[in-house]
C-alpha cells in the first residue's frame, strides 16, 4: 500500500507539471579525480561506449568500467576473473583491450604459480567479457614482463610492446615485437626505450602507449617508481613503430605538482564527438605517494613545428575544473523514491560491491561493508552519487537503520572527491549520534549530537555554506549546531552506508532521495 500511495502522489505531481527536471547545461565541467579508485588506466571505445580496465583486484582479475561521457562511469563487474587452472594466478597488472577479427583480446601481466609476470593473452566476444586465456604466456620469456600495450599501424600491422621488469633485468627498458595476423608474437625483439633523462632516474621506463599523428610515431612512458610522487610522463618520438625513438627534451610533459602527486601509465581515447585527444591516467590518492591511485583524464594538445615532429603537450593534471570533452553529455541529478526496479541513468557509484545492495519494496537497502572514506581511507563500498544543481540546493532522505558497533554509519552526501566532501549521518560513536562531518583536502572534522528518533536527514547548501537538519516526522525540523563553509566544485549528492572495523554487517534502507534546487521543487 505504501508503495501504491507513494506512486499516485508522484503520478499527481508530475501531471501537474510542478517538478520539473533540472535543465541538461547546468553541467558544464568536470574536475578530476574521477570517482574511479583504479591503476594502470586504460580506455577502449567501442561505437558509443567506452570500456574502461585497469589495476584494480591484481590478487583475482580484472573490473570493468563503462562510460558515454569519459566522466561518469559504471561498474559492470569482471572482464576477466582467474580459474584455479589458468596460467595467471596472481599480480594481475595494467591490462588493455583490443578488437582483432571480431573478437576482443585482453592482454595483461600476471604471474603463475611457478613464474614470475609474464604478458597473457585472453579472448572475448564482448568488451565486458568474460575473457578466457588463450595464449598463457603470449610468448616465452626468462626475464619478468610488465605492461604490455598493442599498436595496429595504417597497414594493419600489430605491434607489441612491453617491459622488461627492473626486478629481472637490472633496470626497466621497452621492447617491441611484431604479431602476426594470427596473434602469434615475432621471436625478434627491437630495443625501444631505457632511463636516459635526468628526470627519469636509472631504472624505470614503463608503461608504453604508441599512436600515430600524420608520419610520427608517438611513445609515452612513465619514469621512476610508480609509488613515488614524481613518477610522471614523458614521450619520444620516430618515423617507425620499431624507432629509433627520440625523446622529447620537454620532458615530463605529465609531471607532479604541489597539490597533484604521481601522474602516470596514461591511454589516449578520443572525446565522445572524436573533435579532441584525452590522455588517461592514474594519480596518487595522498600528496606522499603510495599505492593508491584514481582515475584522471585531461585534454591533449599538439605543437607543430615546422620541418620537425610535432610537440606533444597534456593540459594537466588538473584538479580545477575544466570543460566537459567535447559531445560529453551529462545526465543531472533527480529526486528518486526507488519505485523502479533498477537505478536512473542519473546515478553513479563510487566503489561499487556487486551483491552489496539492492531495490525492492520502494526501499534502497544497502547492505553495510567493512570500508569508509575517512582520510586516507578511501574503501567505502557502495556510494550512490547524482550531480547536484549548479546553485544552491537542498537534499533530504529518511533513512531506517539501527546502528550498534562504533563507526556503523548510514549517511547523507555532498561529494567532490574522496579527499573533499561533507556529510550528515545516523551513526554509533559510543551510543546512537548524529555526526555531520566534513573533509578537505583529505583533513576530517565532525561535530556529534545525540539522536531520539530522528530519521530525516536534510542538508541545505547557500553559496559555501552548508547547513544541517534532522526530523523524525519529515514537516518538523531541527537545525543542529555546526556548520561549514567549503568551496566544492562540480558537487554531486549521495547515499551511502558503511561498517568500518565492525563484526556486525548491518542494513541501511533509504527511503528516497529528494532533490530540491534553489527557488524551485524536487526535480523528478
Amino acid at each position: 500500500m505504501k508503495q501504491i500511495l507513494r506512486a499516485i502522489v508522484v503520478g499527481i505531481n508530475l501531471a501537474a507539471g510542478t517538478l520539473p527536471a533540472l535543465a541538461a547545461d547546468e553541467i558544464r565541467t568536470y574536475a578530476n579525480p574521477l570517482d574511479v579508485i583504479i591503476a594502470d588506466p586504460f580506455v577502449l571505445r567501442h561505437g558509443d561506449t567506452y570500456y574502461l580496465y585497469g589495476t584494480t583486484d591484481a590478487r583475482t582479475g580484472f573490473r570493468v568500467w563503462t562510460s558515454t561521457n569519459l566522466i561518469d562511469w559504471q561498474s559492470r563487474g569482471y572482464a576477466y576473473r582467474k580459474d584455479r587452472n589458468d596460467f595467471g594466478q596472481r599480480q594481475f597488472w595494467a591490462p588493455e583491450v583490443f578488437e582483432h577479427k571480431g573478437k576482443f583480446y585482453l592482454h595483461y601481466t600476471a604471474a603463475s604459480r611457478e613464474f614470475t609476470q609474464r604478458i597473457v593473452l585472453a579472448e572475448g566476444d564482448s568488451p565486458l567479457g568474460p575473457f578466457r586465456e588463450v595464449k598463457a604466456p603470449w610468448f616465452e620469456s626468462k626475464l619478468c614482463l610488465i605492461d604490455s600495450h598493442v599498436f595496429k599501424d595504417t597497414d594493419g600491422q600489430l605491434y607489441l610492446y612491453y617491459v622488461l621488469d627492473c626486478s629481472e633485468n637490472g633496470d626497466s627498458e621497452i621492447y617491441v615485437r611484431k604479431v602476426s595476423d594470427e596473434l602469434d608474437v615475432s621471436r625478434e625483439d627491437t630495443f625501444c626505450a631505457k632511463p636516459s633523462q635526468a628526470w627519469e632516474g636509472d631504472q624505470w621506463n614503463e608503461a608504453p602507449f604508441v599512436f600515430k599523428r600524420g608520419s610520427t610515431y608517438f611513445l609515452t612512458y612513465s619514469a621512476n617508481c610508480y609509488v613515488d610522487t614524481t613518477y610522471n610522463v614523458g614521450y619520444a618520438t620516430a618515423s617507425s613503430p620499431l624507432g629509433p625513438w627520440t625523446k622529447a627534451p620537454e620532458n615530463p610533459i605529465l609531471r607532479n605538482t604541489k597539490d597533484i602527486s604521481g601522474p602516470g601509465h596514461n591511454a589516449f581515447v578520443e572525446s565522445p564527438d572524436g573533435k579532441e585527444l584525452y590522455a588517461v591516467y592514474h594519480t596518487h590518492q595522498l600528496l606522499t605517494g603510495g599505492p593508491k591511485r584514481h582515475l584522471a583524464i585531461d585534454l591533449v594538445k599538439f605543437i607543430e613545428q615546422p620541418g620537425k615532429p610535432p610537440r606533444l603537450s597534456i593540459e594537466g593534471p588538473t584538479t580545477a575544473p575544466r570543460p566537459l570533452p567535447s559531445g560529453a553529455k551529462i545526465v543531472t541529478g533527480r529526486s528518486d523514491d526507488f519505485l523502479a526496479d533498477t537505478l536512473g541513468p542519473s546515478w553513479t557509484m563510487f566503489n561499487e560491491v556487486s551483491g552489496g545492495w539492492k531495490l525492492s519494496d520502494g526501499w534502497l537497502t544497502v547492505k553495510t561493508q567493512d570500508g569508509d572514506v575517512f582520510e586516507e581511507r578511501t574503501d567505502l563500498a557502495n556510494l550512490f552519487l547524482q550531480y547536484a544543481p549548479a546553485d544552491n540546493f537542498t537534499i533530504t532522505t529518511r533513512v531506517d537503520f539501527t546502528p550498534r558497533e562504533n563507526y556503523q554509519h548510514a549517511s547523507l552526501y555532498v561529494w567532490q572527491d574522496h579527499n573533499n566532501y561533507a556529510k550528515l549521518a545516523l551513526c554509533h560513536d559510543e551510543r546512537l549520534r548524529l555526526e555531520a562531518a566534513c573533509e578537505v583536502g583529505g583533513r576530517y572534522q565532525k561535530k556529534l549530537t545525540d539522536a531520539t528518533d530522528e530519521r530525516f536527514l536534510r542538508i541545505q547548501k547557500a553559496g559555501q555554506r552548508l547547513t544541517f537538519y534532522v526530523s523524525a516526522d519529515g514537516e518538523k525540523w531541527r537545525q543542529l549546531d555546526v556548520t561549514f563553509d567549503v568551496t566544492f566544485t562540480d558537487i554531486k549528492i549521495g547515499l551511502a552506508a558503511g561498517a568500518p572495523g565492525a563484526a556486525e554487517r548491518p542494513e541501511a534502507k533509504f527511503d528516497f532521495l529528494h532533490i530540491e534546487p534553489a527557488g524551485g521543487r524536487a526535480s523528478r
